[in-house]
C-alpha cells in the first residue's frame, strides 16, 4: 500500500504527504489504485512521512521499481 502511494505521489507531482492524504476524499482513483473502500479513512499525513522514509531507507522501492524494470525488458 505504500508503493503504490508513493507511485501516486510521483506520477501525479503531488508536493507532500498532507495534500497526497486529503486527495482521495475527492478524488476515486486513488481510492481505486490503493484499493480502498469508498468510506476506509486514509493515511495519517505524519505516519504516511515516517513509513515513507523508512520504506526508502529499506531499499524496498529501489527493488520494487528494479523488478519493474526487469519485466519491462523481459
Amino acid at each position: 500500500m505504500l508503493l503504490k502511494a508513493c507511485l501516486l505521489i510521483a506520477l501525479y507531482s503531488v508536493r507532500n504527504e498532507r495534500q497526497f492524504c486529503e486527495r482521495p476524499e475527492y478524488d476515486q482513483l486513488f481510492r481505486l489504485f490503493r484499493d480502498m473502500g469508498l468510506v476506509e479513512p486514509g493515511f495519517d499525513a505524519s505516519s504516511l512521512a515516517k513509513n515513507k522514509q523508512r520504506l526508502l531507507k529499506a531499499d524496498v522501492a529501489r527493488r520494487f521499481f528494479e523488478g519493474v524494470v526487469g519485466q519491462a525488458k523481459g
